[in-house]
C-alpha cells in the first residue's frame, strides 16, 4: 500500500502538481487533478528580508528575535526560532536552506520510518539518484545573487544525501530538565557559566524577557538537596529494604542452580582448553579463552562464598554518606545517564525570579516542594521541583538502574563491605 501511494505521488509530481509538505512562502491551491503551489506574497517578502539581513551579517538569533518582535507568524503559525531559520543544510530544511526559493523543486529527498516498538519516527535522506528535481521558475522568490550571498555566509554547502549525524552529547546535569519560571520554556547552557532560557536565546525578548542563573549555583543547590535526601534516615531505610529484596532474590534456589550450572560448564571448558593446549601447544587464542574462563569461575566462587555471609544492610548508610561527599564528580562520570537519573529524581525543576514567587501559603499548591534559593546578580532565584514525596522518588531513582551514578558502582552488598 505504501509503495502504491508513493508511485501515485511520484506521478503527480511528474505532471507538475505538488505532492509534499508546504514550505514557508507558499500556499497550496486546489486545481483539476491535484494541487499546485503559489507564492504567498506576504510571506515571500519575509523570505527576501531574511536572506538580505542574513547576508548582511545578522545572526539567526537576531533574525528570530526581530521577526517575533514584529509579530510575524512563523512557518508553523507560532513564533520564530533559530531552527526554523537555519534548520539542517544536509537535509535542506530551514528557510535558509530551501532551494525552492530559487525555483528548484525537489521531491523524494527523504523518507520517514517508524520504530514498531517505540512508535518514534525517524527521517532518513534518500540517495540523490532517487530525488525528483525540477526547475519551476514560477515558484522563484529569490534571485541567484540573494541566494548565493546567503550560502556563502553559511560556509556549509548543501550535502548530497546521507543521514545527518547525531547531535552533541549533553554537557550539563540539569540542562533541559530546568524550566524558565517566566515563560515555561527549557533552561539550557547558554555560555560557559550560565543556564538561560532557550526561548529568550533562540526567539528573542518578544517571546520571553529572559532568565539566566549561574550554572554552578543551580547544580550545587540541586545536588546538595539530593545529598540531604539520600542521607536521610527515611531514604536509607528504603534503600536497605531494596538491597534485602535483591539479595534474597539472588539467594533463591533458582539463582543457586543457575550459578552451579555455570560453574560446572566453566570447569568443563577449562578442562578442554588445558587438554587442547597440552596436545597442540599454546596459542594466543586458546590462552586468552583459558584466562577468561578461569577469571569468570573465580568470580563465581567468590560470589558464592559472599552469599553465605550474613547480610548487614545497616552498613549501607555509612557507605552511602561517604560516597555522597563527592556526588557531583560521580554524576559527571556519565552525564547522559546522570541526567536521566536527575530527571527521574526531580521531575521538572522550575527557576523563578523573586518577583514571580507566589504567596507563601500558595507555594506548595502552585509549584510543589521548594528546594533552594540561588543568587542571581544580587537578587534571588527560587528553585522548585514539581514532584511529590521527595524521599520516595529519590530512593526509587537511586535504588534502580541508576544506582551506580551515585555510589560509583552498584548497590551490591560488596559495595558497602557487606
Amino acid at each position: 500500500m505504501r509503495e502504491k501511494t508513493h508511485r501515485g505521488l511520484a506521478g503527480q509530481v511528474q505532471r507538475g502538481f505538488h505532492a509534499g509538505g508546504l514550505s514557508y512562502g507558499y500556499r497550496s491551491v486546489a486545481v483539476d487533478g491535484g494541487h499546485r503551489l503559489e507564492i504567498d506574497r506576504e510571506q515571500g517578502d519575509v523570505v527576501r528580508w531574511i536572506f538580505a539581513r542574513y547576508a548582511e551579517g545578522s545572526s539567526c538569533q537576531r533574525l528570530a528575535a526581530d521577526l517575533n518582535a514584529r509579530r510575524v507568524r512563523g512557518p508553523r503559525g507560532g513564533t520564530w526560532s533559530v531552527s526554523a531559520l537555519y534548520g539542517s543544510p544536509a537535509k535542506g530544511a530551514g528557510v535558509l536552506n530551501n532551494e525552492l526559493y530559487v525555483g528548484r523543486y525537489v521531491w523524494n529527498r527523504s523518507k520517514w520510518t517508524k520504530d514498531p516498538d517505540t512508535g518514534k519516527r525517524t527521517r532518513f535522506t534518500r540517495p540523490r539518484a532517487e530525488w525528483q528535481i525540477e526547475q519551476r521558475e514560477e515558484l522563484r522568490i529569490l534571485n541567484d545573487q540573494a541566494w548565493y550571498a546567503a550560502r556563502a555566509r553559511m560556509k556549509t554547502p548543501l550535502k548530497e544525501g546521507g543521514r545527518a549525524g547525531p547531535g552533541r552529547a549533553p554537557s550539563t546535569l540539569f540542562g533541559g530538565i530546568l524550566r524558565c519560571g517566566i515563560c515555561g520554556g527549557s533552561m539550557v547552557k547558554i555560555n560557559a557559566r550560565d543556564y538561560g532560557c532557550a526561548a529568550h536565546k533562540d526567539r528573542g525578548p518578544a517571546v520571553c524577557s529572559g532568565l539566566a542563573v549561574r550554572l554552578a549555583d543551580v547544580d550545587r543547590a540541586l545536588t546538595d538537596h539530593l545529598c540531604g535526601v539520600l542521607s536521610s534516615p527515611g531514604t536509607i531505610a528504603k534503600i536497605e529494604a531494596m538491597v534485602r529484596g535483591i539479595v534474597a532474590e539472588r539467594l533463591s534456589s533458582r539463582s543457586r542452580d543457575t550459578v552451579a550450572a555455570r560453574r560446572e560448564a566453566l570447569e568443563r571448558e577449562i578442562s578442554r582448553l588445558v587438554e587442547a593446549i597440552a596436545q597442540a601447544g599454546s596459542s594466543r587464542a586458546l590462552v586468552e579463552r583459558l584466562v577468561r574462563a578461569e577469571a569468570e569461575l573465580e568470580a563465581l566462587r567468590r560470589a558464592t562464598a559472599g552469599h553465605k555471609a550474613e547480610l548487614h544492610p545497616s552498613s549501607i548508610g555509612p557507605g552511602l554518606r561517604t560516597r555522597l561527599a563527592d556526588l557531583s564528580a560521580a554524576l559527571r562520570l556519565d552525564i547522559v545517564d546522570a541526567r536521566a537519573a536527575m530527571q527521574e529524581a526531580f521531575g521538572t525543576v522550575r527557576l523563578l525570579p523573586e518577583h514571580l514567587v507566589p504567596r507563601e501559603d500558595r507555594i506548595d499548591e502552585v509549584l510543589g516542594d521548594e528546594l533552594s534559593d540561588v543568587a542571581l546578580q544580587g537578587a534571588k532565584v527560587h528553585v522548585y521541583a514539581e514532584f511529590e514525596n521527595t524521599a520516595e522518588r529519590l530512593a526509587l531513582a537511586v535504588g534502580g538502574a541508576k544506582t551506580n551514578l551515585v555510589a560509583g558502582e552498584g548497590f551490591e552488598p560488596s559495595t558497602f563491605g557487606l
